[in-house]
């Protein structure tokens, strides 16, 4: 068998995925139908593109150790690595040593025998996003030290690989990966730590600024919340409701991956509230928010879409099925269209903050808000006010947004 059909499975992370089998069939639909495909062994082929550079890397499983939907989310949480290592070698195919590096180990055990328990032990108390962050720092950026003990990493083997780095990442990437790898190597009391100073990295400013003027804001605004919406007799239909119902959480100050790992039983429609968990702030410190009208449409609309019923016991299901790319174009898409100029998901945030300081809202009110001060003050300087001061916030934003 080497025919590849596709798998395109409702609200499964499937894409790019392709199941080998020896049937005439363009595509798989459903997991009873992919069943019925799997023999003992079956192939998963993941195949993916990253700056031009197209890949494909095959998995067998069997049928006996492990299910079929239980193989497609293995696959996909290889999807990171999977493109990383195409990004960075060009190719996926496994490259041949002609000469294997002398191992060195202290007590027997190398970098990469660190990072597996390391990355073990962080699964309990961190969020996917950072254990995705340190398994691409030190699984992939850091290949050169794998081989080494910790007490033999010097500071220009770390140098070494900050200059290659630089060479095809940008310098946000560089600086982020070299903070991940020290947080690493001083938990595990490196001497290299003692150097630290000694490395040289590009500068970068993470300051963003928000120019557009309060009438292209107030274009944004109404754009986002009525987002792919036609009216027909006097109805409205949304061709992406769910990615207008996105946007509205957006635009009450929550980050991208808050949002998306929102479930329903989060919600507390008896005090119209809604939480973010500790496990999913960046803060690592629980989150309440009130839910204004803007939001209760949209979890109603989400719980339509979904088919959950809103009277009933809320359950752990999550109230957006897509990943933070498909918002993203989105959002692009619909800035192109209105000729504004190109703004990142994260903008949103700075968008609130700055129109809201510019109407002279009170600073403590937009840090909670937020979250945190994105706004130079931190956020433990407002870990004890009240979600009163974010609904505060976004009741004036929502003010100067119906001003005329």
């Amino acid at each position: 068998m080497n025919n590849y059909i596709g798998i395109e499975i409702p609200n499964k992370d499937c894409k790019g995925m392709f199941l080998e089998s020896d049937e005439d069939l363009e595509k798989v639909t459903s997991v009873k139908e992919a069943n019925k495909l799997v023999g003992r062994k079956f192939k998963i082929q993941l195949r993916t593109r990253v700056e031009g550079k197209r890949g494909k890397k095959t998995f067998t499983f069997e049928s006996h150790k492990t299910t079929f939907l239980k193989a497609i989310e293995y696959v996909a949480s290889k999807r990171v690595e999977v493109r990383e290592t195409l990004k960075s070698n060009g190719t996926l195919r496994e490259k041949k040593k002609i000469e294997e590096d002398p191992v060195e180990t202290v007590n027997g055990e190398t970098f990469l025998d660190k990072v597996e328990v390391f990355l073990e032990t962080k699964e309990i108390s961190a969020r996917k996003s950072t254990i995705q962050n340190y398994s691409t720092a030190l699984n992939i950026h850091s290949k050169p030290l794998h081989n080494k003990s910790i007490e033999s990493i010097t500071i220009n083997d770390v140098q070494k690989i900050i200059n290659a780095m630089l060479t095809n990442r940008a310098a946000a990437t560089v600086v982020l990966y070299a903070r991940t790898l020290r947080a690493f190597l001083a938990k595990h009391k490196a001497p290299v730590i003692n150097e630290w100073k000694e490395l040289s990295l590009p500068y970068v400013d993470n300051k963003v600024d928000y120019t557009l003027s309060l009438k292209d804001t107030k274009k944004i605004i109404y754009a986002m919340r009525n987002y792919s919406g036609t009216e027909v007799e006097g109805e409205t239909f949304y061709q992406f409701e769910e990615i207008k119902n996105i946007f509205t959480f957006l635009l009450s100050g929550r980050r991208i991956n808050e949002v998306l790992q929102l479930k329903y039983s989060d919600i507390n429609l008896e005090e119209k509230t809604f939480k973010v968990p500790a496990s999913t702030a960046k803060g690592k410190k629980e989150l309440i928010f009130n839910l204004d009208d803007y939001l209760l449409d949209a979890i109603k609309s989400q719980a339509r879409l979904n088919r959950v019923d809103l009277s009933k016991t809320l359950t752990d299901k999550k109230l957006f099925k897509y990943t933070k790319e498909t918002p993203r174009v989105h959002f692009q898409n619909l800035l192109k269209a209105m000729g504004i100029p190109k703004l990142r998901l994260h903008d949103i945030r700075h968008m609130l903050a700055t129109t809201l300081v510019q109407n002279k809202v009170a600073i403590a009110d937009i840090s909670v808000l937020l979250g945190h001060s994105s706004i130079a003050i931190t956020e433990a300087r407002y870990a004890n006010k009240s979600k009163d001061q974010a609904s505060r916030a976004l009741d004036a934003f929502n003010d100067i947004i119906k001003q005329s």
